[in-house]
C-alpha cells in the first residue's frame, strides 16, 4: 500500500529552474541529484524577476508539500543564490563505513546508550 499521507515542512532546495510562469505565477525546479520537477508557488513579482534565470541554478526556501515520500510542491518564502559554498552535503561514505565498524550490529540507540552509559 502506498503511503497516501501528505505532510507540510519548512525546507530549502537547490536546482535548476527548468519552466518560469505559466497559468499561474510559479516555476518548475529539477533538484540537484536528480528526481521530479518540483512546482514552486510564488508571487507573480519574484516569477517575473526570474525571468532571465531559466535554465540556472537556483536555491528556494519555503514550505514544502510531501506526499507519497515525495515533495511535490513548494510556497516560496525566499530565493536564494547558487553558490559553490551552497552544495548540499551528501554522506561521507568512508565516515559511514567507519561509523559502521565501530558500532557493529548494534543499533545507534544502543551504541549512544553505551557510550553514554546505561540508565
Amino acid at each position: 500500500m502506498k503511503d497516501k499521507r501528505t505532510i507540510n515542512f519548512v525546507t530549502t532546495i537547490y536546482g535548476d529552474i527548468i519552466m518560469i510562469g505559466g497559468k499561474s505565477p510559479n516555476i518548475h525546479i529539477e533538484p540537484l541529484g536528480g528526481g521530479k520537477l518540483i512546482v514552486c508557488d510564488m508571487d507573480k513579482s519574484e516569477v517575473e524577476k526570474l525571468g532571465h534565470m531559466l535554465y540556472k541554478r537556483i536555491g528556494i526556501n519555503g514550505i514544502a508539500t510531501k506526499e507519497g515520500g515525495k515533495i511535490v510542491r513548494m510556497k516560496v518564502q525566499r530565493i536564494l543564490n547558487y553558490s559553490q559554498d551552497s552544495k548540499i552535503k551528501f554522506i561521507d561514505i568512508d565516515k559511514a563505513n567507519n561509523l559502521k565498524k565501530t558500532i557493529g550490529d548494534r543499533t545507534m540507540a544502543e551504541y549512544l546508550k553505551d557510550i553514554r552509559g546505561r540508565r
